[in-house]
């Protein structure tokens, strides 16, 4: 949208002390390089107290062509302001923005949990093999060796590892990673090849997702946008399978940065302060996600709701909140009772009975036993 577009826009301010205030944009002063200034006033008396605000050009709210959901026009100064919209063909206009920004294959890699993920799957590729590199025992198929990778090949993790070059590497290193590229072009073109092509961040829905996380729709928009036509006629089933892969890599990820936080590296702390909450919130809302459209979606889906009960169940062990877990994992065996999903409710059975073996060990052992007998079923050693 053009910057003079937002004139009219009211947008929320915290004052001094933190209180929110309406302001309405009145005038349009020009942009630099970084920012966008607009002359402003209060919106309950708009012809005194006249400022003026800069916003940075990275405010997701100035980069979209459809008026962003925390913004609303000041129809009595405005009448006829172009962003007057009804709510339809604003949901029409909004669901166009997200399908282009959505169509580029790098779409997900400004999406900073997205880049939490890709940073610790490089680092996973620097710890299975750069070793073997070095001892010039690497073979030409590593990549494929490990399944978890496959569904994280893709045009980011090459963007992420091409960054990494540009950095001050030793030699060794910088061979490694050149390596890992010609490596990664070559399994993207195989996999291309056997048609199994699926890499987890061009999900339909991982994309729309991302676009959520960077705040340019809110979760209810989210969630209408997915059940469009526009949407629908792009997903199978399987996408929403993917899209619950992505709940576990995005909470090891939480994991790993909240042991950062704890650690006797300063730079590790200040990063983590960064990236913990980032990653924390994008499990809950892939989980919350999933959870809201794989049913509606189809009914044969039901059983990623108990999935996403259970993430959600252990994210909030991780944040200190045991009840909440339990009871969470107690609402997610209602859901995983289907063949595809016994792993999952054995993993749910577990966590349980660890959660209740002090306080009510009589359940504890109930939810073990049925863990056994899964486990025969399941055939696990």
């Amino acid at each position: 949208m053009d910057p003079k577009d937002f004139v009219g826009a009211i947008i929320s301010l915290h004052d001094e002390n933190k209180k929110p205030t309406d302001w309405v944009l009145l005038e349009f002063l020009g942009e630099g390089n970084s920012g966008i200034a607009y002359r402003i006033a209060p919106l309950s008396n708009p012809t005194t107290e006249m400022r003026v605000a800069k916003f940075p050009k990275s405010d997701v709210r100035f980069q979209m062509t459809v008026l962003h959901s925390s913004l609303r026009i000041a129809e009595g100064l405005f009448p006829k302001h172009p962003q007057r919209l009804t709510p339809d063909e604003r949901l029409r206009r909004l669901t166009e923005e997200m399908l282009l920004r959505m169509a580029s294959p790098g779409a997900a890699f400004g999406v900073k949990a997205y880049r939490t993920l890709l940073m610790a799957t490089e680092d996973a590729l620097v710890k299975l093999f750069y070793r073997q590199f070095k001892a010039k025992t690497l073979t030409d198929d590593f990549l494929s060796k490990v399944s978890a990778l496959t569904q994280l090949i893709d045009e980011n993790l090459v963007e992420e590892i091409e960054l990494s070059l540009d950095e001050n590497l030793a030699v060794e290193k910088r061979l490694f990673y050149e390596h890992c590229l010609t490596s990664l072009s070559k399994r993207i073109e195989d996999l291309k090849l056997e048609n199994a092509f699926r890499p987890l961040l061009q999900n339909v829905l991982v994309k729309l997702l991302g676009l959520h996380l960077e705040g340019f729709i809110d979760f209810t928009e989210l969630l209408t946008i997915t059940r469009t036509k526009a949407i629908h006629e792009q997903c199978t089933s399987v996408d929403f399978t993917d899209l619950a892969a992505l709940i576990p890599l995005l909470y090891n990820c939480t994991v790993s940065e909240k042991q950062k936080s704890n650690s006797e590296s300063e730079l590790d702390r200040k990063v983590s302060e960064y990236t913990y909450p980032t990653a924390i919130r994008a499990t809950i809302a892939t989980a919350l996600y999933l959870e809201e459209c794989a049913a509606q979606y189809s009914p044969s889906l039901s059983y990623l709701s108990g999935l996403a009960k259970s993430w959600l169940a252990r994210v909030n062990i991780l944040t200190g909140q045991p009840s909440r877990a339990i009871m969470l994992f107690e609402e997610a065996l209602q859901f995983l009772t289907t063949e595809e999903s016994l792993p999952e409710r054995y993993d749910a059975l577990l966590d349980l009975a660890k959660l209740l073996l002090n306080s009510e060990p009589d359940r504890a052992y109930a939810y073990a036993g049925e863990a056994l007998t899964l486990k025969a079923t399941l055939g696990y050693d």
